[in-house]
């Protein structure tokens, strides 16, 4: 069928097709996040036992993933990971019980490189 482009602020985009809503989102800048607007907040608490005065300090971390050399590094990329996990776990308790991570490139072509997709349909494979 016919789709409808949809768009949306920073790296965000959606197509809506006859099949159901599919996105695709880059998540960057994770050091800027913020408890109150953060989606993920049930999943921190309940699978990983951290709340809003933890929550500061996991974003901050976020940016050793791209400041930061070795032992540091690894666990800002690790800090990155666990914020989009909890980012993928509310879209599938929101309506989207097909959202993964996806690696597209090296860490050392980039280290932005993974992608949150996402769709209302369940599917064995999802395409954009």
């Amino acid at each position: 069928g016919k789709a409808d482009r949809g768009g949306g602020k920073g790296n965000v985009g959606g197509v809506v097709l006859s099949g159901g809503l599919r996105l695709l989102m880059a998540p960057c800048c994770h050091h800027r996040c913020e408890w109150g607007d953060f989606c993920g907040r049930s999943f921190l608490e309940t699978e990983c036992g951290l709340g809003k005065e933890d929550f500061g300090s996991l974003a901050a971390m976020c940016g050793w993933a791209t400041g930061a050399l070795g032992e540091r590094q690894e666990l800002g990329f690790k800090a990155k990971r666990i914020l989009d996990i909890a980012r993928v776990s509310w879209l599938r308790s929101n309506g989207f019980p097909e959202a993964f991570l996806i690696k597209f490139t090296d860490r050392k072509v980039s280290p932005e490189n993974v992608v949150i997709v996402a769709s209302t349909q369940r599917k064995k494979s999802v395409s954009l």
